[in-house]
């Protein structure tokens, strides 16, 4: 007999892994005694729902997120290679607003601001893309399991946001 199917349950409150295992055990050496035809050598195994359907698409995300990380890598050093070669054309512009009296410090809070803003607005508009892009996959591939949960979270935000400013620091 083929044992195809995967049982989910909830533990009680209070009863760890180890224990649900133990008492599996003793469910599974009954069935064994009472029906050795079908259920000789079959046992189970009390694992984490999460672990068993996300066990594949782990392996996956893994390297997905690595050249996910890789693609903002090098849109932050385009970035900073623009603003770099932005700051190297108004080298004119920055000398006579230093002859007029503008100090050194006034100039880098200009050219911070300047970035700032650049990143500011290149990271709302990603999140923007974000979830316009959410969207158009899910309708893209259609109705699947847990489509409803793929969002936009407040850690996504904080992130993109955090990684728009942190670059806009460095080479900004």
């Amino acid at each position: 007999m083929d044992h195809w199917l995967m049982p989910v349950a909830r533990l009680k409150p209070g009863v760890t892994l180890t224990q649900a295992q133990t008492e599996m055990d003793v469910v599974s050496g009954r069935l064994e005694q009472e029906y050795p035809a079908t259920n000789k050598g079959v046992g189970t195994k009390v694992r984490p729902l999460h672990e068993d359907l996300y066990r594949f698409a782990g392996q996956a995300l893994y390297p997905l997120f690595g050249a996910v990380a890789f693609v903002l890598l090098i849109a932050c050093v385009n970035v900073a290679n623009l603003l770099q070669f932005r700051t190297e054309t108004r080298r004119k512009e920055f000398a006579l607003r230093a002859s007029l009296g503008a100090g050194r410090r006034r100039l880098i809070q200009q050219l911070l601001t300047e970035s700032g803003i650049l990143a500011l607005s290149g990271g709302l508009l990603g999140i923007g893309l974000t979830f316009a892009g959410i969207k158009f996959l899910i309708a893209l591939a259609g109705e699947f399991p847990n489509s409803t949960e793929i969002a936009v979270n407040a850690r996504i935000v904080l992130f993109t946001l955090g990684v728009s400013l942190l670059t806009a620091i460095l080479f900004g």
